[in-house]
């Protein structure tokens, strides 16, 4: 067998034009009990930087006096199947290749640390969310949710341009033992906003709005090659961002994951504004999912 020199076939490049990262990615709010000092989260993210390691903080991305941004990455090694000029096959491990990444940032929420986490693979958040734990002693890290009042505020601001509804209408008696329900746009399109459906999920307030699917339009940010249309979905937990058509200018396609988490931050806010996230289960249900969940109604 004719020896294969691994150089000959990898190539190390300045402009990664190739790479490719997920284009879509889920935003989740936790709350601490832990006092927000920039200076102690500072000394915190330095310590924690990834240099030999397998899992940290791979940057800080931009400062800014509200909030502390930083750039996560979980790394695996990765085997690749070379076929040498003879024809042959053979394999080659590459070391310390990013498998997942996600931005965290930390915010005064309250006088709290307030934490926003922007994607990950399963398990990743975990990852985080231990490492905040134990390394940066943060206290009773919870995730947050939306109210369904405020969900139901969301849904009346796009109300027009709806192409999912999820919701729970079984305080509403035309739906019988409905307990989760879903309306869908035709073939993708919006639904129709005067519909008689939608007019009764608006005008009855006791029909729990679980979710909702919606789009903005002509969404750029810094370093990116074109404004695009930038789907959403919201539910009581997390905003679900997608942005399939999303490029970067060549000058910045060394930063294009950074770039779209800059695009995924700026559609969140978008989207929920300052709406105030709770910890906790949400527990203002109606009587009827009382007495469904077994609990009598006083």
């Amino acid at each position: 067998m004719a020896s294969t020199n691994i150089t000959d076939y990898i190539d190390q490049v300045d402009t990664p034009r190739d790479v490719e990262f997920s284009k879509e990615v889920s935003v989740y709010r936790y709350g601490t009990a832990t006092s927000f000092s920039p200076r102690d989260l500072d000394a915190r993210i330095e310590e924690n930087l990834i240099n030999s390691q397998d899992f940290g903080i791979l940057s800080i991305l931009p400062p800014n006096d509200r909030y502390i941004r930083t750039f996560w990455a979980k790394l695996s090694n990765k085997t690749l199947p070379i076929v040498n000029d003879s024809g042959e096959l053979t394999y080659w491990r590459a070391r310390r290749v990013i498998a997942s990444s996600s931005v965290v940032e930390f915010y005064s929420d309250d006088n709290d640390v307030g934490l926003i986490l922007f994607g990950g693979a399963p398990g990743m958040q975990t990852d985080i969310i231990r490492v905040l734990e134990n390394r940066f002693s943060l206290k009773n890290i919870g995730q947050q949710q939306m109210r369904f009042e405020q969900m139901r505020s969301l849904f009346a601001r796009y109300g027009r341009q709806i192409k999912e509804i999820n919701l729970d209408p079984s305080d509403d008696s035309d739906w019988g033992d409905v307990r989760d329900a879903k309306l869908v746009g035709f073939r993708g399109k919006y639904i129709n906003p005067d519909a008689q459906i939608l007019q009764r999920i608006r005008s009855n307030q006791d029909i729990r709005i679980l979710g909702f699917r919606s789009e903005l339009p002509d969404v750029r940010v810094d370093g990116m090659r074109e404004s695009i249309t930038v789907a959403f979905e919201v539910t009581t937990t997390h905003v679900k961002i997608s942005a399939r058509r999303f490029e970067v200018l060549e000058n910045r396609e060394d930063k294009a994951a950074e770039v779209f988490y800059d695009l995924a931050r700026e559609v969140y806010f978008k989207v929920v504004g300052d709406e105030k996230w709770v910890s906790g289960i949400l527990n203002d249900v109606g009587p009827q999912q009382l007495s469904y969940f077994g609990v009598d109604e006083d």
